[in-house]
């Protein structure tokens, strides 16, 4: 009887660990699928506005329908990178594509326009603009 009650604990806890590392690369691979998602739907709006995705704007001379155009362009950018941000925070590769777009529209965030949006977002996003202007500082630009 003492066999089979040490059988079963035993049985129980393979089991037990199994469902856990299951649940674990469950969840891990449903976080690597909604930051996938969330990075391409950006991207295919790159590609449906290339002229708002390039950061070569020059905002000052838009009227203000093409403002708030590249204003919401820009903060579904900003809102893409704190999705994948929250979901892979220490992730190096989604850190260097995320920076990289920042830092395509990095004048017009750094802007007086882009203050007030600027200052709403959540510290993830404000920790990947911070590190990219602070580029701009390490340059002398």
């Amino acid at each position: 009887m003492e066999t089979v009650s040490i059988v079963t604990n035993v049985l129980l806890t393979i089991f037990a660990a199994t469902a856990l590392y299951v649940g674990y690369r469950q969840i891990a691979i449903s976080n690597e699928i909604a930051a996938r998602s969330a990075y391409e739907s950006y991207h295919l709006l790159c590609l449906q506005y290339p002229e708002l995705s390039c950061g070569d704007i020059e905002y000052e001379d838009l009227g203000k329908e093409q403002l708030d155009k590249y204003t919401v362009f820009v903060l579904y950018m900003l809102m893409t990178g704190e999705r994948v941000y929250a979901l892979f925070p220490h992730d190096a590769g989604w850190a260097f594509a995320l920076e990289d777009d920042v830092r395509k529209h990095r004048r017009f965030i750094s802007s007086p326009y882009f203050a007030e949006h600027r200052s709403k977002q959540e510290w993830l996003t404000q920790a990947l603009i911070e590190r990219v202007l602070a580029e701009d500082a390490k340059a002398g630009v």
